[in-house]
């Protein structure tokens, strides 16, 4: 049996909860992200399209996705996360200041002050 990836956890959340309007997906492992943060991409989001902050130019974590990508979300396998969505979307980019939404903390050496 394999373990469940990044698509397959995606893919039972959004099926857990298909009558909502829209999804935000948070990692586990991106403890330092601001509560202002989230509320800004969570404002930013449509139903058609895809809310992602932006710190120093770069993508971050949290990622919002409107109703109409409930489909392509449930349909997620394997390791792969919805990235591929961002292809066949309106990105709406939100710009914070907050390093936490870069700061992937994998092993607990990440979780010093940076």
């Amino acid at each position: 049996m394999r373990s469940a990836g990044m698509g397959d956890s995606i893919a039972a959340a959004v099926s857990a909860s298909a009558s909502a309007t829209g999804w935000l997906v948070v990692l586990g492992d991106m403890p330092f992200i601001l509560p202002s943060s989230i509320e800004q991409v969570v404002t930013g989001l449509g139903q058609d399209g895809i809310s992602v902050p932006v710190q120093g130019g770069e993508y971050g974590h949290p990622v919002g996705f409107g109703r109409s990508f409930g489909p392509a979300l449930m349909a997620l396998t394997g390791d792969r996360g919805a990235k591929p969505l961002f292809a066949q979307a309106l990105v709406r980019e939100v710009p914070v200041d907050d390093p936490g939404v870069l700061w992937d903390v994998d092993v607990p050496g990440l979780l010093h002050f940076r």
